[in-house]
């Protein structure tokens, strides 16, 4: 369905009127123009622009301009006064018939100017035919062989008027060779704007992305383990019974000061706890410690006698190897080897014992 175009300027003069109407960028090639002397209209695309006028114009003086994606229509005033409204208030129904008279009207005209046009041409020819053969006989006589010969030769000319079907015929093979050539036009248009349109998409692409890395980050866990919904309760309640744990053994590392993250002050706190007898604090403290210098023997050896009373027998036959690794120093190893064959002599008993429970 056609979209009816209503946006419009219009300016007049005394003898002129000037009206503008926007294309939408429609090509100009495909702009069909129809004007009378009290209506103009305008074609083009989906759009259809149509106006009345209120007074006749000359239409063969008017004009109009197709640029810069506008149609300025030229109308040249048929009476010299200022106009106070550009559209007739007629109704539309009586504007439609005196238009389809003046089209028939301007058909008629063009009919007869076409016909007139051959019927002069053929008189021509008569003329011509009829007027040829006299001349030749009087002038025969004084302008001698040669001008003889040439009337011999303009009589074995046949001239034949042109019929309607001839008119016709050769008017059908003119179109067909327009439509011949407004189709290999339309071809080669359709085809280098679809070229176009691809060096369009090409350039549109975006270019490559660069190769890079992307940094990712976890939220830290205490488990090795991914998190599950199935475990989480498990999981929180093993948590809270650890702070509950250290809690009770009376050292707790995020309760620290700045100042006191100090290997040597968490030894000293270690031992101060492992003389209350609060071993659990000891082993605690001595652990914060080597989280702080992961290479200091002696609190390898200190945590190896804690975990010794408290009975931890194969924690304390660890923490006294990895003493001996750590430090050459005599009296620590001396130490660290009275813990370890004490524990691992325990522990004999402790295998012993079962052994005979078994055999019992």
């Amino acid at each position: 369905m056609p979209i009816i175009v209503k946006e419009s300027c219009w300016r007049q003069t005394p003898s002129k009127v000037f009206i503008t109407v926007p294309l939408y960028n429609v090509p100009t090639h495909k702009v069909d123009v129809f004007t009378s002397e009290s209506y103009i209209k305008l074609h083009y695309g989906n759009y259809i622009f149509e106006k009345l006028l209120l007074r006749p114009i000359v239409e063969e003086a008017s004009r109009i301009r197709l640029e810069n994606n506008e149609a300025e229509f030229e109308l040249i005033k048929s009476e010299q006064a200022m106009w106070d409204e550009k559209k007739d208030k007629r109704s539309k129904e009586a504007v439609s018939v005196q238009m389809k008279l003046e089209t028939q009207e301007q058909t008629d005209v063009s009919n007869m100017k076409e016909r007139q046009k051959w019927e002069a041409l053929s008189g021509n020819y008569e003329c011509n035919g009829n007027t040829r053969a006299p001349c030749g006989d009087e002038d025969a006589p004084k302008g001698g062989g040669e001008r003889g010969e040439e009337d011999e030769e303009r009589k074995g000319v046949i001239i034949t008027e042109l019929t309607d079907e001839d008119v016709e015929r050769i008017n059908n093979e003119e179109k067909e060779i327009q439509n011949k050539h407004k189709a290999m036009m339309d071809k080669i248009t359709r085809r280098v704007r679809a070229q176009l349109k691809a060096e369009e998409k090409r350039a549109a692409l975006p270019l490559v992305r660069s190769q890079g890395l992307i940094g990712v980050t976890f939220t830290p866990r205490v488990f090795p383990t991914p998190m599950r919904e199935s475990t989480a309760p498990e999981e929180e309640e093993w948590l809270q019974k650890q702070a509950e744990a250290r809690q009770a053994c009376g050292f707790i590392a995020a309760d620290l000061r700045p100042e006191e993250n100090n290997p040597d002050w968490v030894k000293a706190k270690g031992d101060q706890m492992f003389r209350d007898g609060n071993y659990l604090g000891a082993v605690s403290a001595y652990s914060h410690g080597l989280q702080l210098c992961p290479n200091l023997a002696c609190l390898y050896s200190n945590r190896a006698a804690a975990h010794l009373a408290l009975n931890n027998l194969h924690k304390a036959v660890d923490d006294a190897s990895e003493s001996d690794r750590e430090d050459e120093k005599m009296q620590i190893n001396a130490r660290c080897m009275l813990i370890e064959n004490k524990a691992k002599r325990v522990t004999g008993k402790m295998r012993r014992c079962k052994s005979m429970q078994d055999a019992c």
